[in-house]
């Protein structure tokens, strides 16, 4: 496998995004790749009444922009420093997507694992739909072929029921 080390820090930031209910399919901060990126620039997320999925601190320095590498959107952008001017710098931008350990084009494959994932009206299945994609994505990145390994990372997303003791 390449770059071990990645991998498993990547899913262990998605096991927890997870089961912290910070991980929401369309939404630019809680999608995979927004709890991922969050993870790496030391942001934590939460989930608001309404189910969106926003930094604990927002403020005004960050918005959040649908990503595409045409627009060089993305989750967190910085804005400038002038108030009047909404550009953004490609290097705040490109920070962000490095600070994962991955390539534009590698974000973009787990992006559309994640956002592309067989769809079902339950919200949970769903979810785990495409966290397995995303797992299938990076074993692909991370030229994993260990079946067992997979699989083993695959059920650290099962949530277990608890039996209660007579």
């Amino acid at each position: 496998m390449k770059r071990p080390e990645l991998y498993n820090k990547t899913v262990d930031i998605l096991v927890e995004a997870y089961f912290n209910d910070t991980l929401v399919h369309g939404n630019q901060c809680g999608c995979a790749v927004g709890n991922m990126v969050a993870a790496n620039m030391g942001v934590r997320l939460h989930k608001l009444k309404c189910g969106t999925i926003v930094p604990s601190y927002w403020d005004d320095d960050f918005v959040t922009d649908n990503f595409t590498i045409e627009n060089n959107g993305l989750w967190y952008l910085k804005k400038s420093t002038d108030a009047d001017d909404i550009r953004f710098k490609q290097e705040d931008i490109d920070k962000q997507i490095f600070s994962t350990g991955y390539s534009w084009n590698e974000i973009l494959a787990i992006e559309r694992a994640f956002e592309y994932c067989q769809y079902t009206e339950d919200d949970d299945s769903y979810m785990l739909n495409g966290l397995m994609a995303v797992i299938d994505t990076l074993d692909i990145i991370h030229e994993n072929t260990d079946t067992i390994s997979t699989e083993t990372t695959k059920n650290r997303f099962v949530k277990r029921q608890l039996i209660p003791q007579p």
